[in-house]
């Protein structure tokens, strides 16, 4: 007798589950560079505040050299920015809103394009003539412009015409995005063109969908146009994607312009409360820090400006010096992220024993939902690492002018 054998096959396709296990991967390593560049730029903060308050001495001490000391100072300051780039791919999107000019933004971007694209990349430029003031994270919109910009590099691999183009216009009710309709006024926009391949209504569909991407998981480097589209939204705005299939790509991000004379109010408190000529009436300050040098810079600057000065090495000590000398300590300058315990945990402590001391928090790092936490603890100000006499000034002169 003969038998016959039924063979069964199963196809599954795999790919969806593997992309995704990609993704995942990831994003777990972007996690831990996110982990990982708090850290870091934490610790240049540190390195960069001495730095920077010692160039104020200088620029007093030594006039002579006061083209040195700029360029000194923009040295630093360039590398605070740097620092503040990763602060801000480690916190995600959330970041202070300031008056910015976007022109400004723009002509940095041009810069870097030059500098570090390819050569078979043609830059275009046209930008609006005026200048308006929106508001916003300098950062943030830093990164979304560059990642737009990348972007459009990818697209073009044996090269093309990159335009970056500036315009400002005004939103009516009836204007639609194709990803939401934006607040009636005045708008800043800028878009980023470039005659690459194009993008297909199925790619349209999904661009901003999180996760979605046209490229290799392990090419893809910048925010992501899900990030990049919520950066954009904390900012009040939208973007806006035109393209099609052999006609290049066009991104436009909208922003809302502010009145300019809002950009003119904190510039004028900040002068009048960093007080050039004001100094301090001997009162005693308390700088609670664990790197050396800039408990050392800090006392330095606080005899200068007429204040008494005692110092700990961390939240332990400080505790142990604030109980021993509590009726002579009129402010505490602590940082954050110390050995043993750190600064919240010691203002926690100590709010036991003084609730009335004020206090000031100077850090190279803050962690979202933090800064609420020490206002919550009637932390007076909060200083971010790293500071200059006039921020350092206008801190004191809040505290003591009241």
């Amino acid at each position: 007798s003969s038998s016959h054998q039924l063979q069964l096959t199963v196809l599954r396709d795999v790919t969806e589950k593997e992309l995704m296990q990609k993704v995942t991967q990831n994003t777990e390593r972007i996690r831990s560079l996110g982990t990982l560049a708090g850290g870091i730029a934490h610790d240049l903060n540190n390195a960069l505040a001495p730095i920077t308050m010692s160039l104020d001495l200088l620029r007093a001490k030594v006039p002579d050299c006061v083209d040195l000391i700029e360029t000194m100072e923009t040295s630093a300051k360039h590398g605070a920015y740097m620092v503040k780039q990763l602060l801000t791919f480690s916190k995600g999107a959330d970041g202070q809103r300031i008056p910015i000019k976007p022109m400004y933004l723009l002509k940095e971007m041009e810069q870097i394009i030059k500098s570090n694209f390819p050569k078979n990349i043609e830059l275009r430029v046209s930008h609006h003539p005026s200048n308006p003031t929106i508001l916003g994270d300098d950062t943030q919109l830093h990164q979304v412009l560059l990642n737009l910009c990348v972007n459009a590099r990818d697209a073009m691999p044996n090269g093309g015409t990159l335009w970056i183009e500036s315009d400002c216009i005004h939103i009516d009710e009836t204007f639609d995005t194709g990803n939401g309709k934006l607040a009636p006024g005045p708008c800043f926009v800028w878009r980023v063109l470039d005659n690459g391949p194009g993008m297909s209504s199925d790619v349209l569909k999904h661009i901003f969908d999180p996760f979605f991407t046209t490229k290799d998981c392990d090419q893809v480097t910048g925010l992501g146009l899900s990030i990049l589209m919520g950066v954009v939204k904390s900012h009040g705005g939208l973007v806006r994607v035109e393209s099609e299939e052999g006609k290049g790509a066009c991104f436009s991000v909208f922003i809302p312009v502010i009145d300019d004379a809002l950009e003119a109010q904190p510039e004028a408190k900040n002068k009048e409360a960093s007080g050039k000529g004001i100094k301090g009436n001997q009162e005693t300050i308390l700088v609670v820090d664990d790197e050396d040098s800039v408990r050392t810079i800090l006392k330095i600057v606080l005899k200068q400006l007429n204040y008494k000065v005692i110092t700990a090495k961390d939240g332990v000590e400080g505790l142990e010096i604030a109980s021993k000398f509590l009726d002579e300590i009129n402010l505490i300058i602590t940082d954050n992220h110390m050995p043993r315990i750190d600064g919240l945990a010691m203002i926690r402590a100590l709010r036991d024993m003084a609730p009335e001391i004020d206090v000031i928090v100077a850090s190279g790092r803050v962690e979202p939902g933090m800064e609420k936490d020490f206002l919550d603890l009637g932390v007076r100000e909060i200083l971010c690492k790293p500071y200059n006499q006039a921020a350092l000034k206008s801190a004191l002169t809040k505290v003591f002018s009241n």
